[in-house]
């Protein structure tokens, strides 16, 4: 038997879709006709319609300069999942540092790798033997992420990407996801394709447990009643 949870998500989804089926944008809060969503944006965007999250840095001084803000760790906010945390490493190089670029349009977050005597790499992208690990303070939804290669484009369905969130394994064609993962540990992992965060897209706060066994609750009211005006008097 389907929880009342399912049921209450696809009516949802059925007013949403039925009520704004004209894409809109406002706050990071995108709305479109597969639901809502919240965008956090690590990237220069083309228009202003959803601000650009520029990350605190956590640690450690911000090493970079310029266009480029880097550390062992960039902090983030989101309105749905709070305060969440963004790592990278690099398995060659003595120190690994998160970069984020602040100017250059559709990059977003990478790893950059820094040397003993703290000479800092050049290439910012996540590249092969690099992760770059989301932590969050509680369990958040992810939908998807969106990712760019190096020339600023967006990552073609064939470009497969790995992500690992609470040590469970998936693979994203181009960044996109077939269903929504739960976690709070979600590590993308570097390969054949090199690559930039740009925003990461989360679901956006669910019913509470008391709020969907009411749901359930009524829709059993309703089906019984339903029962009960078929059966002859």
């Amino acid at each position: 038997m389907l929880p009342p949870s399912f049921f209450q998500r696809l009516i949802c989804a059925a007013l949403l879709m039925a009520a704004l089926p004209v894409a809109q944008a406002a706050n990071g809060i995108v709305t479109d006709a597969s639901g809502s969503y919240e965008e956090v944006r690590f990237y220069t965007p083309g228009t202003a319609d959803i601000p650009t999250q520029t990350g605190t840095v956590l640690y450690s001084s911000d090493l970079c300069t310029g266009t480029n803000v880097c550390a062992s760790g960039l902090q983030f906010t989101s309105q749905y999942a709070g305060t969440f945390a963004a790592y990278g490493f690099d398995a060659a190089a003595a120190d690994s540092l998160t970069s984020q670029s602040l100017l250059t349009a559709r990059q977003g977050l990478g790893v950059l790798g820094q040397t003993s005597t703290g000479t800092l790499g050049t290439d910012t992208a996540v590249d092969a033997q690099e992760y770059l690990t989301f932590a969050f303070s509680s369990k958040a939804t992810v939908i998807g992420f969106q990712l760019f290669d190096v020339n600023g484009q967006t990552l073609a369905s064939t470009q497969a990407v790995h992500v690992i969130v609470d040590e469970m394994d998936y693979t994203l064609p181009g960044g996109s996801l077939t269903q929504a993962m739960t976690g709070k540990s979600f590590t993308l992992v570097g390969g054949n394709t090199s690559y930039y965060v740009g925003a990461v897209r989360l679901a956006t706060a669910v019913p509470e447990n008391s709020t969907a066994a009411l749901m359930g609750a009524g829709l059993v009211g309703l089906g019984a009643a339903a029962r009960r005006r078929r059966t002859p008097g």
